[in-house]
């Protein structure tokens, strides 16, 4: 992935269905899935804090590298405006859920297994 920015209507959305019903909105790219950091953090059931608290010890500890697994994707909001998101990679949304020990990581994981993650 790249800081190069794309517009979301590019790429293809979609949802993911939690294992306990709820719904997380999605943008596949090639393999990848594309989440925004708000979006993690509903699939793992934290606040967004705890999504950006994660990923900066990941950056830190070089388990994860933040040009490779992020991209900036522009969308036009209901406003007209041109708004400009931070989406995810799989790799970071695997890496991040086993990060914070969570349950679902394996169900996603295994939904998405075309990327794969770092389990410390």
């Amino acid at each position: 992935m790249s800081d190069e920015i794309r517009l979301v209507s590019e790429l293809v959305p979609d949802t993911y269905k939690k294992s306990v019903g709820s719904e997380i909105a999605i943008i596949k790219h090639n393999t990848n899935v594309m989440m925004t950091a708000k979006e993690i953090a509903k699939l793992y059931g934290v606040g967004r804090p705890t999504i950006t608290r994660h990923l900066l010890k990941l950056y830190a500890t070089k388990k994860l590298d933040r040009k490779a697994v992020s991209s900036v994707l522009s969308h036009r909001a209901e406003d007209g405006k041109l708004y400009e998101t931070r989406y995810y990679n799989t790799q970071a949304i695997i890496t991040l859920g086993f990060s914070l020990k969570s349950s679902e990581t394996e169900r996603f994981e295994h939904t998405f297994s075309n990327q794969k993650a770092i389990h410390s």
